[in-house]
């Protein structure tokens, strides 16, 4: 695959993302998965975000946005390649306003948008198409963070099942196969309000090209950990329902310093 510059999310993802803005936000409310495992993992690694700067990158509509500064950061921007996602962002915050501000960025080319203690970024990583511009991801991530900031992302797990039809059960789908190699484009797909969402198209990385990429934008202190069930979760659900996530979970959380 050519190294070339291209958009962070390429094309296709864009318009994929653009057709599901007006479900996005309803993934929250019809999958225990987004609150039970994915942000009770993103939430136990963050920490207390009391006081902090937070730079919210693939915000999409806004959920985590408004989720940092209502558990008290003091500044929030949320940035996304999708005119569609911060729409709708803005829209909810033109009806609840909580002093956020959402802008149309591509992360692996983004300016230095302030000074920021914490950047988040849900869903992000795997969007890279091409190892340039993971790396280029990285550095710009970094540039927006102070020294000692930090940076938490959840991505796709690379040792996810890939039994078809495998996290059907969460209302997920991932099309992926055995013999994929940093860069192999793939795919998942969630359920919404509306029913399963056509596929949207990912790329596949490495937790060793992962960490390559964010050492060389200057972080350290990298760790990951796969997404865990919440003990609410589980009292809700019930431990055997969750039992196939908890033997191959969907995604992981990485956690890193910036020098």
């Amino acid at each position: 695959m050519s190294e070339e510059h291209r958009p962070l999310l390429g094309n296709v993802s864009v318009q994929e993302y653009a057709s599901i803005a007006d479900q996005y936000e309803s993934t929250f409310q019809v999958l225990p998965y987004r609150t039970y495992v994915e942000q009770a993992s993103v939430l136990n690694v963050i920490g207390d975000v009391t006081g902090l700067r937070v730079l919210d990158v693939a915000c999409g509509t806004g959920y985590y946005s408004r989720l940092w500064r209502q558990r008290g950061a003091s500044q929030v921007v949320g940035v996304d390649i999708s005119p569609e996602m911060v729409q709708a962002a803005q829209k909810i915050e033109a009806a609840s306003p909580l002093g956020l501000t959402y802008l149309v960025r591509d992360v692996g080319t983004m300016e230095v948008l302030g000074t920021f203690d914490l950047v988040v970024g849900v869903y992000r990583l795997h969007y890279a198409t091409t190892g340039e511009h993971l790396d280029q991801m990285c550095q710009c991530i970094a540039a927006n963070l102070v020294s000692g900031g930090r940076f938490v992302t959840d991505t796709v797990n690379p040792a996810a099942a890939r039994q078809p039809g495998y996290y059907e059960p969460y209302g997920m789908a991932l099309y992926a196969h055995d013999d994929m190699v940093d860069g192999t484009e793939y795919s998942f797909a969630f359920t919404t309000t509306q029913g399963m969402i056509s596929p949207l198209t990912i790329h596949y990385w490495t937790i060793a090209r992962l960490e390559q990429a964010l050492t060389k934008a200057g972080f350290t202190d990298i760790c990951w950990q796969p997404a865990v069930v919440s003990a609410e979760g589980i009292r809700e659900l019930g431990q055997e329902y969750w039992a196939r996530h908890e033997a191959a979970p969907f995604c992981i959380i990485l956690s890193a310093t910036r020098l």
